[in-house]
């Protein structure tokens, strides 16, 4: 919960600095959805090349728009809901504010490189190298 609280601090923080400070929580929110449903799609990625699970494509729709939905009301409710956004970013304030920004950028940042590395897998596959 810990590390969850940190990205939506420098998320908020973020969201402060290129918008709005009304919006600074839905957008921390947003992009903790996407990246985590990144996240699941990658899993379920790995699965497909480790186990040659064939995923109909209605299904990867589906999924997705179910997952950031159920994601962004369960980070919604632990995060923000009874103004829990403001204590988050007044309790850690003087912790996190500073140059402790590489957990936040790593974190989306293992996602994509891990989606990236499963498509060049992809297409060695079908051009017969693996």
């Amino acid at each position: 919960m810990r590390f969850l609280e940190y990205l939506f601090f420098k998320y908020y923080n973020l969201g402060i600095k290129l918008g709005s400070k009304q919006n600074a929580s839905t957008s921390a929110i947003l992009l903790l959805s996407f990246v985590f449903t990144l996240y699941l799609v990658d899993v379920a990625i790995t699965l497909d090349c480790l186990f040659g699970i064939n995923w109909d494509s209605r299904w990867i729709v589906g999924f997705l728009i179910v997952s950031i939905v159920i994601l962004i009301l369960v980070f919604d409710f632990t995060l923000v809901y009874f103004g829990k956004s403001s204590r988050i970013v007044s309790k850690h304030k003087e912790e996190w504010t500073g140059k402790k920004n590489l957990g936040a950028i790593l974190f989306p940042i293992i996602a994509i490189l891990w989606f990236s590395v499963y498509c060049v897998v992809k297409i060695l596959m079908n051009r017969g190298v693996l």
